[in-house]
This record gives structure tokens, sequence and C-alpha cells, in this order.
């Protein structure tokens, strides 16, 4: 019987392409679903028999029964029937083979049913070169990206450690690499404008994101032309934070190292750039960024952009490994497994993700009388236990600036913490009103003017004065900053968090952006909209959802997820930019939904099963630069399938003998 998998050797012959073995270890986050999953891979070489197990079920398919369909398909060919499209018969049936056999949702996580399958895209001028990712060649004018599929949600921690290498031979070189984090609508398309944009920026900006660029060439708003930086939804000239490296990233034949480290709980997105492999200790940036808030809660896509100009680089990433725990290394962190043998210490400080001494609650290491922790470094260390507050004057006051509150009691008593807001911000360990100014560093200071303050500050004393009501209300000594409107009953100003806080009163805006911390008019999220509405991306305000034969707001472009936003149907064509009717269950991109009734729904769980529809099929795997050899075999894996569901009892099955 034919099978158009292994009648085709060449197509094994791309499973064991050098990047294939980090491409896998990237998309199955080093086998974290092995225990969770039971037909989750448990290494590399288990995973790549699996899906030869998937390329051969995909193979038997399409010999059999979509190519013996093609002809018949071709002569009836999709046609109106009482004012509606209806597919040939053939390709119904091909449909429900292909449902059967269970080949939707390849690249969906498995959370969603689907196999977690590689998937990733080249665009422009981005290749594969050798086992290392060539974003642009030493070339002028080059302008390249590489996306991997979804893959971490944006509410868990995110760990990328790079290997890139910046190569220049021609003039001064330009203009850069950037790491991207984003969920711009083309997807896994996605890609910028060249030159001072990066590849991310432009007029085709990709946005919502969230980037950390390598920039090698001074434009608007640049330091430097050999600088890092942290920017937002595309916009290379407004860094959120900024830092220049003390060696030259563009010199031929030396790579650096980036970490890029997000901790959900604390928003905080941290940066460290080293001329060797090992990490450093402290941060050479450190900014709040909450993905959560910018993606939607949803996953996103996360890869590379890079371009060149008049003047020119070659930019090349040569390792890349991405997870959501800490690295093992005994000075990154999750647990205190981790620092078994760390020279740093026993203890895993969560929220630092360091290995350290000690933590407030675990002072076990700490051998000398009544112990106590000081948080005030890169690593947390144990100390004789403090008895008052730094600066105090006083013998066992704390040592840092940076952790200079005393805990009196409790469990913590005796150890050392720093401030987590001004006076009057309501906060438990908030500046006292004569040094009311917690600084970045968690360090109480004197107020100089009113942004030091959560309301005005007295300069003649340097004193923080209480607010009386909140921003825009007219009263006397109302809060002033956007970014902390609201006026607390302590007398404190503070950030809004959601949009009850911005509901009511004077405020700017009902609309609460957690990331700042202001009411404004501008919606960020459909959910702030309600029932039928959407939020428009282009405008910033809550629309109805778009009828049926209605176009796609201006400046939005049809895809998927664009259709699932803002179509009543779920649903919109790539060639009008219309909101249509679905016609079939591969129209509906939303994951386990089906066309009822030409809308698409999610069907009754009590009455109806289906395989997880959308993922890999319909077309949407491609790769450019015109490098179709070993990135098309890539691409096979996003039109995959996952495996019938005897395969899937024989795996398991065959693990438990």
């Amino acid at each position: 019987m034919a099978n158009y998998y292994t009648d085709h050797p060449e197509l094994e012959f791309h499973l064991h392409h050098p990047l294939m073995k980090r491409i896998v270890e990237l998309v199955e986050r080093n086998y974290a679903d092995k225990d969770t999953y039971a037909d989750a891979p448990v290494d590399y070489e288990d995973a790549i028999e699996n899906y030869k197990r998937i390329l051969d079920i995909t193979g038997d398919v399409a010999a059999n029964v979509i190519e013996p369909n093609s002809e018949d398909v071709d002569i009836e060919g999709p046609h109106l029937e009482n004012g509606r499209m209806i597919y040939a018969s053939k390709t119904f049936e091909n449909l429900d083979v292909t449902r059967k056999a269970g080949l939707y949702g390849v690249s969906m996580p498995r959370r969603y049913g689907g196999l977690n399958l590689p998937n990733f895209k080249l665009n422009g001028s981005a290749t594969l070169n050798g086992t290392d990712l060539l974003v642009t060649p030493n070339e002028g004018n080059k302008l390249g990206s590489a996306m991997f599929v979804p893959t971490f949600a944006a509410t868990s921690d995110i760990h990328i450690q790079l290997k890139l290498q910046i190569t220049t031979t021609v003039g001064g070189g330009a203009d850069g690499i950037a790491f991207v984090m984003h969920r711009d609508p083309r997807g896994a398309a996605a890609l910028g404008d060249p030159g001072g944009a990066i590849g991310y920026g432009g007029t085709n900006k990709i946005t919502p994101s969230v980037t950390v660029e390598m920039d090698t060439y001074t434009n608007s708003g640049d330091p430097n032309d050999n600088h890092l930086g942290v920017t937002l939804d595309g916009d290379p000239t407004t860094h959120i934070a900024s830092y220049i490296p003390t060696f030259r990233m563009k010199t031929v034949g030396t790579p650096f190292y980036v970490w890029v480290d997000y901790l959900a709980a604390t928003t905080t997105l941290t940066v460290y750039v080293s001329q060797t492999a090992t990490k450093p200790l402290l941060p050479q940036m450190t900014t709040v960024v909450n993905l959560a808030q910018r993606f939607g809660n949803q996953p996103f896509y996360m890869g590379f952009t890079g371009s060149t100009g008049g003047e020119l680089s070659q930019h090349e990433i040569l390792s890349f490994i991405a997870s959501d725990t800490a690295a093992t290394s005994g000075v990154c962190c999750s647990n205190n497994a981790d620092c078994t043998g760390s020279q740093l210490g026993p203890v895993c400080d969560t929220v630092k993700n360091v290995c350290s001494q000690c933590t407030p609650t675990q002072l076990g290491a700490c051998t000398m009388p009544n112990p106590g922790c000081d948080i005030g470094g890169a690593s947390n260390t144990c100390i004789s236990g403090c008895k008052s507050n730094y600066g105090s004057g006083m013998a066992g006051a704390c040592p840092s600036a940076s952790a200079p509150f005393c805990i009196p009691s409790g469990p913590t008593a005796g150890s050392c913490t720093a401030c987590d807001g001004n006076f009057g911000s309501g906060s438990g360990l908030s500046c006292p009103q004569g040094a009311p100014s917690c600084n970045a560093t968690g360090f109480c200071g004197l107020c100089t003017k009113n942004s030091d303050c959560t309301a005005t500050c007295t300069v003649s004393t340097k004193t923080c004065a209480p607010c009386k009501g909140d921003q825009g209300s007219g009263v006397s000594n109302a809060c002033t900053d956007t970014a902390a409107p609201l006026c607390d009953s302590l007398g404190g100003c503070r950030k809004c968090i959601a949009d009850t806080d911005c509901a009511t009163g004077t405020h700017a805006g009902p609309f609460c952006n957690p990331t700042t911390g202001s009411c404004g008019t501008t919606c960020l999220t459909d959910a702030q909209c309600g029932s039928g509405k959407f939020c428009n991306t282009q405008s910033g305000s809550c629309d109805q959802l778009v009828t049926t034969g209605q176009p796609l707001p201006s400046g939005s472009t049809c895809t998927a997820e664009t259709g699932a936003r803002v179509c009543q149907s779920q649903v919109c064509s790539t060639t009008s930019n219309q909101c249509v009717e679905c016609a079939a269950d591969t129209d509906c991109k939303t994951a386990g939904q089906v066309c009822q009734s030409f809308v698409c729904k999610t069907p009754d769980p009590a009455t109806e099963k289906y395989t997880l529809a959308g993922g890999g099929l319909g077309g949407s795997c491609s790769f450019g630069g015109g490098h179709s050899g070993n990135a098309g075999a890539l691409c096979l894996f996003a039109t995959a399938a996952l495996w019938m569901v005897g395969a899937r009892r024989r795996r398991r099955a065959g693990r438990s003998q």
C-alpha cells in the first residue's frame, strides 16, 4: 500500500537535521509534559519516534484517501446549492477521514488537546545555516524573522538563554537583532521593517509585543550604536529600559550571551548580558511589564528579528534555550533542590530566583545566634538578627540601604527587608512620613519633588503631605500622578488594579491599565468590553461585533484570530476581508469549536465528541527566503497529524511493558 512518507526517505532525512534537537527541546519545554500526558515524549529519541509514527499515518491518509479522491474533487469542485457554498462530496469524505484519524490540532499544545508538534516559520532573509539560525546575511537592506508557535502561557515564568553573533565586515555595521515576544495578528509570519526598525518596528511593526533588542546603529531615541533595550509594541525609539555593554556586540568571530527572565508573580523582566557563558549575578536591565495583561492571558509567539541597511552585518543565533523553569546552574533556581552544591548557598530565593544563604522564612543554614537574613544584595546572606532600621545609628541596624526595614516580630523577626511603597501607599512596608520616598532599590529617602510622593511634597520639610481626593477631583491636595490616581483611606495615592477602580468618580476614563496604574479611555482586552463587543486595537474603543457580510474594522486584516475576535460568526474571508458564515468545521479556528448553523460554536460535550480542530491544517505553514530544502521538512510537522486512537493505545501499552 502506498505511503507518501515511507515512499520518500528524503523526508526522514530532515528529521535528523542538527537543528532538530534544539527545536524539539524548545517546543517540548525540556520534556516537561512527560509526567502529565501519557503520550508525551520522555526525551529526544522518544520524540523523533513519535514524529515518525505521525508522519506514517499522515502519509497513509494522503496516499490512500486524499490522492484517489483528488480528481473527483477537481471535477465536482465547490459549488452553490440554494445560495450556499457546498464542498465537493469527496472533500467531505477527506475531512471525515482526516477527523477520524485525528489529523487536527497537531501544533496545538497538549493542554488544548493537540500534540505539541514543532512549528516555526522563517520569514524574509532568515535561513538555517547548518546548526545556526541566520536572521540576516552580511548584505545590505536585508530583513528577516524566525517565529515559533505559541508555547508559553503569558501567566508563566519565562527563562531564555541566547548565544548570538553579530559579524560586521563592511562599514560600521547595522542594524541589530531582537528577541520578540508577541501576539501580532500575523502570528508566525510577523515581520516589521528593515534598517533602524530592526525587523520588529516601522509601519509594519509587530504589536502587541515586548522586545529585547541588541541595537548596533544609532537611530532616533538610541543612546549609541552599541546598546541593549527593552521596547514595547514595535516602537524602537522608546526604551523602557536600556544598557550599554562594556564590549562591542558587532565583532568578527566573537559571540556573546543574553539571558531574559520573566517572573509572572512580580511581572518583572530582567535581562543579563555577558561575553562569557557564565550568567552575571546582577541583571543589566530590570523593568516591569505584565505579559498576561499585554497578551490577554493567551499563549504567545516568540522569535527573532533582524535587519541591515546601508551598513550591514550578519546576524546569527548560535543557540536558543527557552523554559518556564529557571536553569539549575547553582545560581539561577526555582527550588532548593536547584541549589545543591551551589557556592552561593543551599536556599532558593524564589522571588529573585537566585541561590542564597537564606530567605527570611528559611534561616536553617544560618549558624549565628538570633539569625536574620539580609536580602539587600543579589544573593541573600545570613546576619545576626537586626534590632533597628538602616540609618538609625543604633546597634544591630540593618546593614544595607536596599533592605532598610528590620522586621520586629513574627516568624521572620530579625530579618531586613526592602520598602514596597511610598508613604501613604497603604502597603505593609511603606516608607514613614519622615523619609517618604521608596526608590528603586527599596530604600526610603526624603522627597524633593511631588513625584517622590503619592500626593505632594512639602519642599520646606522634604516630607509628603497626605492626599485628600482622586486625581481630577478638584479638591485641595488631590493625587497628581496619572500612574497613581486613586486616593486611599490612608492618605496615599495608589495605582488602579482593575476597571472597577476607574468606573466612578473623576478619572480620565473607565478602563484600568494595570501596567501603568492609570485610568483611561483605551481598552486593552476584549474582556473589558463585555458580551457582544470587542476591543478595537486601532482606536482603543469597544465596538460591536461585526455582522456577516460586513467589512472588518479599518486597519484589520483577516486572520483566524481576527475573525474569532471581531465577527459574530467568528469567521472572516481573507479574500474579501469581510465577516462570513462558516461552512465546515475546518473554518473554525478557535480550539474545540465546530460549525453549527453557519456559526462556530463549542459543541455540547454531553452529546457530541469532536477531535480538536485547528492548528496545523489549512496551509498556514510556509517558509520565506526561498530555503525550502531544510525548512520545508520542518514545515511538514505543522501539517502532519495526531496518531489514531489505536496508535496512542499501542504506544501507552508499549511503555508499560
